[in-house]
């Protein structure tokens, strides 16, 4: 059993008998990177367990799912979107749900009227999973309804097209809908915008706007706390970690220690600012959940482009 566990991890184990007696067990294993949520901070912020891999997404391609009933319209999607996308097809609703279960979503273009499921019903069931809430939804129709448009955009569909439409305009429209939500990750992750999001564009009421109210409430009541990690924070959350982490990664373009850590540095950099010149870096470091202030400066410096210390001279 230890060897077939072994072996599976790509490892090899061997035993000997020792001279004095007893066995002794060798086992070799190949080093691995962590996933990234799992190197951030458990226990307050330290540079040993909060080391933080980046990784540059700007280079995917953005995963499409097209939903239409109807061959000729999806391959005819297909051929203006295939060079710019990566695509998947459903013919409905149903095929889309098990499609999106399977696999990471960036945008959803869906036909309105199809059988067993059309698209305001998975338009509607997208939004309200807080699994799937956040993946910007363009509804394509050939009946001219103003009711059919209220209602979508009423549940928060991102856009309603038309057909016939333009190539031009539908290319348009998608590559505008997946800007903007990389600029809301982006804005999200810049120095002092943590401790207000009103600006992100985020819908009132939706499960996207919960999600992150409830982060942010989170991190203001326990941000000094350095025993209030990561596991704290996803148990406080009510998600499983990685629907949390998948969340946290769609909207503010981050893993949840990166959130965590950010939102202390920004506290860190308020404190700063209101000592006039008084603060002490160390006490400031604690002060925000930081165990080592020499970890707080570097991250601080990272983050800002200059040494805490600039504040407390100034």
């Amino acid at each position: 059993m230890c060897k077939r566990i072994v072996a599976l991890h790509g490892g090899v184990i061997s035993a000997k008998n020792n001279r004095a007696g007893g066995t002794s067990f060798r086992v070799l294993l190949p080093m691995k990177e962590m996933p990234t949520e799992e190197l951030s901070a458990v226990n307050g912020m330290s540079e040993e367990d909060n080391s933080v891999v980046t990784e540059d997404n700007s280079l995917q391609k953005a995963t499409l799912l097209v939903v239409d009933d109807n061959h000729d319209m999806r391959r005819y999607i297909r051929s203006l979107l295939k060079n710019e996308y990566k695509l998947l097809e459903a013919e409905n609703g149903v095929e889309a749900m098990k499609i999106i279960e399977k696999h990471q979503v960036d945008l959803i273009v869906s036909d309105l009227l199809m059988p067993e499921m059309d698209g305001l019903e998975l338009s509607k069931r997208v939004k309200e999973n807080l699994a799937t809430s956040h993946i910007p939804f363009l509804i394509l129709t050939a009946v001219h309804s103003e009711e059919n448009e209220k209602k979508c955009y009423s549940i928060g569909v991102d856009e309603y097209l038309c057909k016939p439409f333009d190539a031009d305009i539908f290319k348009y429209r998608i590559r505008n809908i997946l800007t903007l939500r990389r600029g809301y990750q982006e804005r999200l992750s810049q120095p002092a915008v943590l401790s207000d999001i009103s600006e992100l564009g985020l819908i009132e009421e939706s499960r996207d706007k919960i999600f992150m109210d409830r982060a942010m409430e989170l991190m203001k009541l326990h941000y000094a706390e350095a025993e209030y990690g990561l596991d704290a924070f996803v148990r406080d959350m009510g998600y499983s970690k990685t629907l949390v982490n998948q969340k946290m990664q769609s909207l503010a373009g981050m893993p949840i220690g990166q959130f965590m850590k950010n939102f202390r540095l920004d506290m860190g950099r308020q404190l700063l600012e209101q000592g006039k010149g008084d603060a002490n870096v160390s006490e400031v470091a604690y002060a925000v959940g930081f165990n080592d202030p020499k970890y707080f400066t570097k991250c601080f410096k990272q983050r800002f482009g200059c040494l805490p210390s600039s504040f407390s001279h100034a």
